[in-house]
């Protein structure tokens, strides 16, 4: 079976799909990745020992968030970051489209999630193979929960308003897409305008294989959802078996108890210092130590008391582990590695769906979200900081959590899957 996987996300996004594409190939898929060429040295460094081979789409994600427009827009809050995250997407539309179908070639099926979605669908189409919506997200409509993008203080007893704002959710990303996917699809495709809902989260055909790469244990499977349709746990993508520490971040996590893991991913901002400032000083008020994950998320190295180490990145899968608690975005990906050390979280979002994992992690009392970004306060963080390290009810569950996860096992089921579904 010739696989090809095709994202197009935030390097958290990416690696879920990397780890599925090293699967599929240990079971026997001749399998090709297609992402972003801004990823190329990380997919290649992680692909090539499988002898999994790598296309770059054109564009670097990392590059767009880090430009300082984009930084403003995110001050400014969702709707602002989306209209200006939709301008660079659709004017790479059309190219991404001619890379992917070339790329795309000879294969049997097509597996992405949204992001990859949006050109892979079509490409699938133009090439009479299956595409398999493979999410990181909830994407389908359920009557148990609210969706993604839906303020978090609606309640979430009434089933009607939950699946409405499932369907508003998904049409806030589909339709600010669908005109320039309709121009490539004509342009480069030679296919008709897709259907005006789209099929993002939703089955085309009755037991249509909808995979979903979160846990169970932080978001059940809903049981109105259609056949075919699978939570199947995450797919962590861990650090290569070669790979070592730094000798000096060693010696400091040796040099004392766990300390507090801060970082906020690929996420912009212009004014990083104040960030910076601000984390160091909650840490401090909570008399704890900290490894700051300073990465392209705008937290600069800076001056540090022997308390604090920062470093640009670190593999979660050793760290985290290692640590007491974790401060981040709420990404799915960051979300997922805290689990998984069986961590509490503290949530500061940025935006889209770290809101709404922010909220389902207090509410299995996982972790404490502290809103936007833009109004938390340094003794706000330490005061969280505080409240999870004297309860160890919240280290009893996040330790359940990850034993949980770890029984889910996500990428290999989520091969079996695809695996059963040729």
């Amino acid at each position: 079976m010739r696989t090809a996987l095709i994202c197009n996300d935030t390097r958290g996004g990416i690696q879920p799909y990397l780890a599925l594409a090293i699967e599929l190939k240990s079971r026997g898929d001749d399998v090709r990745f297609i992402a972003p060429e801004g990823y190329t040295r990380l997919a290649e460094e992680v692909l090539q020992p499988h002898g999994i081979s790598f296309c770059g789409l054109p564009g670097d994600v990392e590059a767009v968030l880090r430009k300082p427009e984009v930084a403003q827009q995110m001050e400014k809050g969702f709707w602002a970051t989306h209209r200006l995250m939709i301008q660079y997407a659709t004017s790479a539309m059309c190219d991404s489209m001619r890379t992917g179908l070339a790329a795309a070639e000879h294969s049997d099926r097509l597996i992405g999630g949204f992001g990859g979605m949006l050109v892979g669908e079509s490409i699938a189409e133009k090439l009479k193979i299956p595409f398999i919506q493979a999410h990181l997200q909830p994407l389908t409509t359920t009557g148990e929960y609210p969706g993604l993008l839906a303020p978090t203080w609606l309640p979430r007893s009434i089933k009607p308003l939950n699946r409405w704002t499932h369907s508003a959710s998904r049409q806030i990303f589909w339709q600010a897409m669908r005109p320039a996917l309709n121009t490539a699809r004509k342009t480069i495709l030679d296919l008709a305008p897709i259907r005006f809902w789209g099929n993002v989260g939703r089955q085309r055909s009755p037991g249509e294989l909808l995979l979903y790469g979160y846990s169970a244990a932080l978001l059940p499977q809903p049981v109105d959802w259609p056949r075919g349709a699978h939570v199947t746990g995450y797919w962590f993508l861990d650090r290569p078996a070669d790979w070592q520490p730094l000798e000096e971040l060693v010696r400091f996590l040796e040099a004392g108890p766990p300390p507090v893991a801060i970082g906020f991913g690929s996420m912009s901002s212009r004014d990083a210092g104040v960030m910076t400032k601000l984390v160091l000083e909650a840490v401090q008020l909570a008399g704890q130590r900290v490894v700051l994950l300073s990465g392209w998320g705008g937290l600069p190295e800076t001056s540090l008391s022997e308390w604090a180490y920062a470093l640009d990145s670190c593999p979660h899968d050793w760290l985290f582990p290692q640590c007491s608690l974790a401060v981040h975005h709420g990404g799915a990906g960051t979300t997922g590695a805290a689990l998984r050390a069986g961590l509490p979280s503290i949530v500061i979002p940025y935006g889209a769906d770290q809101y709404f994992w922010a909220a389902r992690l207090q509410e299995k009392q996982l972790g404490i979200s502290l809103g936007s970004r833009t109004t938390v306060t340094s003794h706000q963080l330490a005061q969280a900081i505080q409240l999870l390290l004297d309860n160890p009810e919240y280290q009893l569950r996040s330790q359940a959590c990850a034993q949980f996860i770890e029984q889910e096992n996500g990428v290999q089921r989520a091969a079996d899957l695809l695996m059963n579904s040729r």
